[in-house]
């Protein structure tokens, strides 16, 4: 694929790589994708964490009333949800996938 310029913050450096280092790394995870035998446009990770979130919406949450009327606006929405709100299902897959990456 096409790449994609990307610019990456490293929060935490426990392997003490050089930026060339990580660079070379993030080049090389666009090679590794299972799907494809070409390289990918971004790191095989990101790629696999976008496709486990699509795959997620096939399940359904909980998502029971907040108590926000509609007509509240976006910015007051955001400012009244914690993290403790957020509540999700537990996904339970068979025994026969749990150990693999079924997203792929």
């Amino acid at each position: 694929g096409t790449s994609r310029p990307v610019l990456y913050h490293v929060l935490h450096d426990e392997n003490g790589f050089s930026s060339d280092d990580i660079q070379q790394l993030t080049y090389w995870l666009c090679h590794t994708d299972a799907r494809c035998s070409k390289s990918v446009s971004i790191p095989v990770p990101v790629h696999y964490a976008h496709l486990a979130t699509y795959a997620s919406h096939a399940y359904e949450f909980d998502h029971s009333d907040d108590g926000l009327s509609e007509s509240e606006n976006d910015k007051d929405q955001e400012e009244l949800i914690t993290l403790e709100d957020i509540k999700t299902k537990l996904i339970i897959l068979n025994n026969d996938i749990q150990d693999t990456m079924w997203f792929v």
